[in-house]
């Protein structure tokens, strides 16, 4: 649940000659990152935006991350600027773990202090992402995975399963406490929309492609069908062709089995 008795709704107006304070521009600072981060958290779901692919090194002792973006489940946005070549083969031969995964989370600190005698005195916040690797990796909302790491006891050979990827999507607001979620099917069907939930099209559909479309469950259509050319006024047009057809007209009332 949001935070709503700390959201920022005021900023500074601002005109010619005006004296400003810091807590002005904090204001205008807090103003804009609540509205950018409500929006990430409340409208997307956490994942990887670009990038961030995970592959091994030439000596297959190491792992390169590119460069790329994620968002995580508080909306903050997680970008990677260079790739990253801190899990190389030295970094593995210090490890006792010999599966784990790999994940990365989102971090700032403060930074270009502008007098060394005063404390508080950092000029700049910086957000450098941190990248780690455990035998599981913490709860989706601290981290977003980027992949399955397994080394070979004898070798040290790594090998990469990027099955715990997972892409960010769309969060749709509903009444329910549930999730309603559109996102891709990440690595293994990239070009597959997954949505939790059901999907109701007031208008037209169309689908084009030479795949094969699976129904899991009941398919109710209101209307007209027409399969290739086949309807149901053409029962045997397709003899191999499997359909059942329970209609509310009195005119069609038939089922047929498969022929072999």
């Amino acid at each position: 649940m949001t935070d709503f008795i700390n959201f920022a709704t005021e900023r500074p107006n601002y005109f010619p000659g005006q004296y400003l304070l810091e807590d002005d521009f904090e204001l205008q600072h807090k103003y804009l990152s609540d509205r950018q981060s409500y929006h990430n958290h409340s409208l997307h779901v956490s994942g990887i935006i670009e990038g961030l692919e995970v592959e091994v090194t030439p000596d297959k002792k190491g792992v390169l991350i590119k460069s790329g973006s994620a968002i995580n489940n508080h909306g903050q946005l997680i970008v990677l600027k260079k790739e990253d070549t801190t899990f190389n083969s030295e970094f593995f031969k210090s490890q006792t773990i010999q599966k784990g995964e790999l994940y990365i989370k989102y971090s700032e600190d403060k930074n270009a202090k502008q007098q060394e005698n005063v404390a508080d005195s950092y000029t700049r916040w910086i957000e450098e992402p941190i990248l780690k690797f455990a035998s599981i990796a913490p709860a989706p909302d601290k981290c977003v995975k980027l992949a399955i790491l397994t080394i070979n006891s004898t070798t040290g050979v790594i090998s990469l399963d990027h099955k715990i990827r997972e892409y960010s999507g769309l969060s749709l607001p509903n009444s329910d406490s549930k999730a309603l979620t559109l996102r891709s099917g990440g690595n293994a069907n990239p070009n597959l929309a997954v949505l939790t939930g059901s999907l109701k099209i007031e208008e037209n559909l169309t689908v084009e492609g030479t795949g094969k479309s699976e129904f899991a469950g009941s398919l109710t259509v209101n209307g007209a069908v027409q399969l290739g050319g086949f309807t149901d006024k053409d029962q045997d047009e397709w003899p191999k062709f499997t359909w059942y057809c329970y209609c509310t007209s009195r005119e069609f009332n038939w089922h047929r089995k498969r022929s072999n």
